[in-house]
């Protein structure tokens, strides 16, 4: 099986940290019945590693993960987030590379039962790795998510929630092949399952689920998988915690039918812990 790089699971539990973050600002309304928009800023930083030996195994991962995101959220149910993302390797040169920009528009689509409740979400990436600029020569890439939220309290399990999130991601390049001679990814088919328990006020756990389809331009697809377990610690107001552990790769053994998902996996399993602050 072939492992999801250790920047794709950087992402993976950057992104609940850094871009869910602004979309929990209270907003406090008026009685003008006047737009109100309230910012917020979240930083994260996460600590990632695996099973290798760092000085002797060229597979080894020792990195750390740095995110920002700058919120407005409006009392209308609309959020606005500016976020980037970049990773520092601990090993070898220490070298740091920056991720790319992203802009993404939410918006709360109400409450179709007491029970359930929706939501929609676009985003933009703004290019600017050399990873993006340089190799793939990426344009832009734009998705749009759909978030649909059961509450476990219908069935009397206060705490527990399941999420289930369809997401499309369209790429834009320059070239149908990047400087490698490889086909570009087109666009992705993505589907996340994701089960929130609260224990306490203060400390929650949370499974993650990601089944993801790659279209090239080529007419080539890949199927992949991802696992992520963690558990979160509000330690105040603005500061949290997270420890956890991520799975990912090729969904599909080589014969291209049998399953090669796995839970755990010594080889492949990669484990972080994460600290974010908001205000």
């Amino acid at each position: 099986m072939r492992r999801i790089t250790s920047k794709a699971l950087l992402l993976l539990s950057l992104s609940p940290l850094v871009l869910a973050s602004g979309s929990n600002t209270s907003v406090q309304k008026v009685d003008t019945g006047a737009t109100v928009l309230s910012p917020s800023l979240a930083l994260s930083t996460t600590l990632v590693t695996n099973n290798r030996d760092i000085n002797d195994d060229s597979d080894a991962i020792f990195e750390m993960g740095l995110g920002a995101s700058i919120s407005l959220r409006s009392n209308t149910g609309y959020s606005f987030a500016f976020s980037f993302s970049g990773n520092k390797d601990l090993r070898n040169e220490r070298k740091f590379t920056a991720g790319n920009y992203s802009l993404a528009l939410s918006k709360s689509l109400g409450k179709p039962t007491k029970y359930i409740s929706v939501g929609g979400k676009i985003n933009a990436t703004l290019p600017t790795s050399e990873n993006s600029t340089k190799i793939k020569q990426l344009k832009t890439a734009i998705s749009a998510q759909t978030p649909i939220t059961w509450d476990g309290a219908q069935a009397n399990l206060e705490g527990f929630s399941v999420t289930y999130m369809p997401k499309t991601v369209v790429y834009f390049h320059t070239y149908e092949t990047d400087l490698n001679g490889t086909s570009n990814t087109q666009y992705k088919l993505q589907n996340f399952l994701i089960l929130d328990y609260g224990f306490t006020d203060k400390l929650s756990g949370s499974l993650t689920n990601i089944y993801m389809r790659n279209f090239t331009y080529g007419g080539h697809t890949t199927d992949i998988f991802a696992f992520d377990q963690s558990i979160s610690y509000s330690i105040s107001k603005n500061f949290g915690a997270s420890i956890g552990h991520s799975i990912g790769g090729n969904a599909l053994a080589a014969d291209g039918y049998s399953s090669d998902v796995k839970l755990y996996d010594k080889e492949l399993s990669t484990y972080y812990l994460s600290l974010s602050f908001r205000i």
